[in-house]
């Protein structure tokens, strides 16, 4: 069957485009802040596509570690990576530009059929009803220190954030509170 990549306006079913042919079986598709990237189901080929035409702009092959196996919509993008996870049980993290791979990689504990992506872990689901779900965080505390008055509720915030009116919010975790004040003991 055509596989093709399709982003739809909203949560309507108005198509806003859809990507030239690619391939008969799509194994997963993921966008970060500048491109949308899929792949095939048992390939090393990552295609980019324009986020507001959906035309491949180039393609490239993920190289260094690869573990095989089949991918059911087990894709992710984020922070400059590609993580691609398969029924090989493994998270791998990808450059998103250059395809190599970043040393990053997860043994999970299932065989993958679905996945979802929060900005810090990426969960997978066994079955296709999505049943036992494993999440694994693909960042450190250090990586994940906000840039601002800890928007995410991580218990991070930047130390030097001023911010002016309500200061009883306060990020335990990095010893301020949100007018840049030092709380606890350093």
């Amino acid at each position: 069957t055509d596989s093709r990549v399709t982003k739809l306006k909203g949560k309507s079913d108005t198509i806003v485009w859809t990507a030239p042919y690619i391939t008969t079986n799509m194994g997963g598709v993921a966008a970060d802040e500048d491109f949308v990237y899929t792949m095939p189901a048992t390939s090393q080929t990552v295609y980019r596509l324009s986020k507001t035409s959906g035309q491949v702009i180039s393609s490239f092959n993920l190289s260094g570690v690869w573990p095989g196996g089949t991918m059911y919509g087990t894709l992710a993008a984020d922070n400059g990576r590609i993580y691609r996870s398969s029924t090989a049980n493994w998270i791998d993290a990808y450059d998103a530009k250059t395809g190599v791979h970043t040393g990053t990689t997860i043994k999970v504990a299932i065989t993958p059929y679905s996945l979802a992506f929060n900005g810090k872990e990426i969960c997978l689901g066994q079955s296709s009803n999505g049943q036992p779900v494993y999440c694994y965080s693909l960042y450190s505390d250090v990586e994940l220190a906000d840039e601002g008055c800890d928007d995410d509720g991580d218990g991070y915030c930047d130390s030097t954030q001023t911010i002016s009116g309500d200061t009883s919010k306060t990020c335990p975790k990095s010893k301020v509170t949100c007018d840049g004040n030092l709380v606890g003991s350093t």
